[in-house]
């Protein structure tokens, strides 16, 4: 179950029979499972720093040392790329220095209602009485807002009676918080891939040849195109990027397994200009989902079959029913002094802009 997640209020706030309410709450007991958002004016609030992937945390350093392992935990698991790249950083800071972060685009604070250290009672002040009541009773502990002190921010507060029940709680919803981020900079990251020089006539033109389309971002092209093979691969300089398309009509749902899936990814992989193969020891196949479809994931690292050379890709396998098609979706990067994660991300969003109808 997801945690009851809400905005802090406006603690001057009113209702019109001058009974204090708490602004942009609901009754607890009617909306545990609700995520409220309160998405405030950005106004001329400076754009957010930092790195996508750069979470600041402002806690204070003895309840730091019980939260850090599973926090860690939740946001820094790593892919292979082919170098160890972790998904989001932490950045613990002091509350000294929260001038200097608080226009961060990922902002975590985290704190419990005993704590007595600056970073805890300024956390602590964003709380009205009723609020703080809320989380000593264990009704929430999630408070999420939008562009607080930045454009394109996210601000997640954490808070609990005492650092035994937020460690509790931070573990028993660690899904739910990994999700909220990850999720907060993928909308981000649309934004700014498609904020100009998207490439309607293209995505127009695929629609037209082969019945599908997707959102393209500028300065990619046509690399490849068969009909016969039915493939079409998109290509994106400095550096490179790689998003492929391969489909099969006449199929059935039955028809796409793991081991289909797989010996389809190694034959796209040889359909590369320079020729490419999979490095089985770092292969993963699983189940998953794309865009409501039941789907199979593949994702480890290709090199080149004839020279040095490779890097990481993905590729979603599943049925259309629209179509009647088994598509492949391909995506892959060649970046050796990039990181890697970003430009996959890139693609990803790219890639779930698919449709076929």
């Amino acid at each position: 179950m997801e945690p009851a997640c809400y905005s802090w209020p406006d603690r001057n706030y009113r209702g019109r029979k001058g009974r204090r309410v708490l602004k942009g709450f609901l009754p607890i007991g009617l909306i545990l499972s609700l995520i409220v958002i309160l998405f405030s004016s950005c106004g001329s609030k400076p754009a957010g720093k930092g790195q996508d992937h750069e979470i600041v945390v402002l806690a204070d350093s003895a309840l730091w040392a019980v939260v850090e392992d599973p926090l860690r935990g939740i946001f820094e698991w790593e892919i292979m790329t082919p170098q160890h790249e972790k998904i989001f950083s932490l950045r613990p800071i002091p509350y000294s220095d929260f001038t200097q972060y608080n226009q961060y685009k990922n902002l975590l604070l985290v704190s419990t209602l005993s704590n007595t250290g600056e970073a805890g009672m300024f956390i602590n002040s964003l709380f009205t009485p009723e609020v703080r009541k809320g989380i000593r009773y264990g009704d929430y502990y999630v408070f999420i807002k939008q562009n607080q002190w930045a454009r394109d921010q996210l601000v997640m507060i954490l808070a609990a009676e005492d650092s035994t029940a937020l460690k509790e709680k931070i573990v028993e919803h660690r899904d739910f918080l990994y999700g909220r981020f990850d999720g907060f900079t993928n909308a981000r990251l649309r934004r700014d891939l498609y904020r100009s020089h998207e490439q309607v006539h293209l995505s127009r033109e695929l629609f037209q040849k082969y019945g599908f389309r997707v959102r393209i971002q500028h300065d990619y092209f046509v690399v490849k195109e068969d009909s016969g093979k039915h493939l079409v691969r998109l290509r994106r300089l400095y550096p490179d990027r790689w998003l492929a398309f391969w489909w099969e009509g006449g199929a059935s749902p039955s028809s796409l397994t793991e081991e289909f899936c797989l010996e389809k990814r190694r034959w796209l992989g040889g359909e590369f200009n320079d020729p490419v193969d999979i490095n089985d020891e770092f292969l993963k196949i699983e189940p998953t989902e794309f865009l409501g479809r039941e789907a199979i994931r593949i994702s480890g690292l290709w090199h080149l079959k004839d020279g040095v050379g490779g890097g990481p890709f993905r590729t979603y396998g599943f049925y259309d029913e629209n179509s009647g098609r088994v598509y492949m979706i391909d995506l892959a990067v060649f970046a050796p002094a990039w990181r890697k994660e970003p430009l996959l991300r890139q693609l990803e969003i790219m890639a779930r802009t698919f449709k076929t109808e």
